[in-house]
């Protein structure tokens, strides 16, 4: 299934927002946007500090409700192997 997400996502986004071995991608709304940061190795959860693209005030995890500190106008995510984590930002 992420990879038929990944597929589609890069088809249909730009990358304004990158990681080092996480991939992200974002998708902006007029007021809201999502971002969906995906791991594609089996084996390692891996961590990262994703930059946003413009300012947010709040974040929050889509799967479970969390909300997720906005620092500098960054992220600081965690995802586990072959995992993706979805964050609604307004």
């Amino acid at each position: 299934v992420n990879s038929l997400i990944m597929s589609i996502l890069d088809r249909h986004t730009q990358p304004v927002v990158r990681g080092q071995r996480l991939r992200p991608r974002y998708l902006q709304g007029d007021s809201e946007s999502l971002l969906a940061v995906f791991n594609l190795d089996r084996n390692k959860t891996y961590s990262e500090t994703i930059a946003l693209p413009q300012s947010f005030s709040s974040a929050t995890n889509v799967y479970n409700g969390q909300i997720i500190e906005i620092k500098n106008q960054s992220l600081d995510l965690t995802v586990a192997p072959e995992d993706v984590c979805v964050v609604h930002l307004r």
